[in-house]
């Protein structure tokens, strides 16, 4: 199932854009010099482990996960060349919600008991993000910590 995101954090759509870019500029490198040592009779070995590394490195250029708050809580998504797949850790099986704020960075903990994900924010959202928490969770008590 798929699920719309009410709270993201652009940081994370930058990140994986730019890691995506790199690894499949490499991949491509890689799988142009496996041609290149086919094509001047380099050793064997050495063409094959380059067109390997290459189809490795450019299938994980598709490779991203990323979390983001939905209606129905928080959301890990998972996307490669296979498709996108969402796991959902539901407002209710929370037991523990931190804000950890460092500078301009706020990073937020949700514990469910089993795992704990971890999302960052920047620190401008430290609001928008209580408030909403609040509105799904109005009984939880938020424990918020300012690092300097």
């Amino acid at each position: 199932m798929h699920y719309t995101p009410i709270l993201d954090t652009e940081q994370a759509k930058t990140k994986n854009m730019s890691r995506s870019v790199i690894y499949a500029v490499f991949g491509v490198y890689l799988i142009g010099y496996s041609a290149y040592a086919a094509y001047s009779r380099e050793s064997l070995k050495t063409t094959l482990a380059a067109f390997v590394m290459g189809g490795v490195v450019l299938f994980a250029s598709n490779f991203s996960k990323r979390f983001f708050i939905a209606d129905e809580g928080i959301v890990q998504s998972v996307r490669s060349w296979s498709g996108r797949q969402d796991t959902l850790m539901p407002w209710e099986d929370l037991l523990l919600v931190s804000f950890v704020t460092e500078k301009d960075n706020l990073t937020a903990y949700f514990d469910n008991g089993e795992k704990v994900w971890k999302l960052d924010f920047p620190s401008w959202q430290r609001k928008e993000l209580k408030q909403l928490v609040i509105k799904c969770l109005p009984d939880m008590e938020i424990n918020e910590i300012t690092k300097k």
